[in-house]
């Protein structure tokens, strides 16, 4: 389920007169309880589950755009290493690990002659 379903279906709990723990036991945990009960108070000031803002440390540079920006320089040029993308595109050596292992899949591997 996506997180927009999860919260048409707290609502409908809720309007059904469920409490917090009831659909927080009717959902086996896929959702915290308090994020529910955060809900459940939105539902009750303006009638609809309207996040003002979002929850969570904000993605700083891993964006969609920046892991687009690698798999380009991937795709065009022949194979580099993380530092030389790292020094072309103006992002760390670090975040561009973490880009190439866990958002592209890749594995890290060293040429050995």
């Amino acid at each position: 389920m996506k997180y927009k379903d999860f919260q048409k279906l707290v609502l409908s709990k809720y309007e059904n007169g469920d409490g917090p723990r009831k659909i927080f036991r009717d959902l086996n945990g896929a959702i915290g309880l308090r994020t529910i009960e955060r809900w459940r108070q939105s539902i009750r000031d303006t009638g609809c589950i309207n996040l003002s803002r979002s929850y969570g440390r904000p993605r700083a540079i891993r964006t969609k755009a920046s892991i687009r920006r690698v798999k380009n320089r991937l795709k065009r040029r022949k194979p580099a290493s993380s530092r030389k993308i790292a020094r072309d595109l103006g992002i760390s050596r670090t975040s561009v690990q973490r880009i190439l292992k866990n958002d592209l899949k890749l594995l890290a591997y060293k040429i050995q002659k």
